[in-house]
């Protein structure tokens, strides 16, 4: 029975969720593919910028989450402003501000994939 296809798919880069790992841009080399899926070979000056952007990449993945949940947070204090115009447009702003929030953090994270992604192959 082969099991290399179950074996694969353990040893992606994808984390729990999208979360990524501390390990998402090393180069292949630093694996053992064959027996565990684990990470073999780092070197401090030489992957340090790479384990560095993985980490950057898991603090981007809690800003866009924060982003999101303040755009319903700021949406359900719309709702509740009843006609109160302070109310209103303070939560106006929240829900503007939150998604200025979330493109710039969208953008970050392209950003960082694409030089990870860079450093991964390269």
């Amino acid at each position: 029975m082969d099991l290399s296809f179950f074996a694969s798919t353990l040893c992606e880069r994808g984390g729990f969720l999208s979360f990524p790992h501390w390990w998402a841009y090393l180069p292949d080399s630093a694996f053992d593919n064959s027996t565990s899926c684990s990470v073999t070979t780092v070197s401090i000056p030489g992957d340090l910028l790479a384990i560095g952007l993985a980490v950057l990449d898991m603090l981007i993945f809690v800003a866009g989450f924060v982003a999101v949940v303040m755009i319903i947070v700021a949406g359900i204090n719309y709702m509740l402003a009843i006609g109160n115009s302070e109310k209103v447009t303070s939560a106006r702003r929240s829900i503007i501000n939150s998604i200025v929030g979330l493109a710039i953090v969208m953008a970050a994270a392209a950003f960082v994939s694409f030089i990870g992604t860079i450093l991964r192959n390269g």
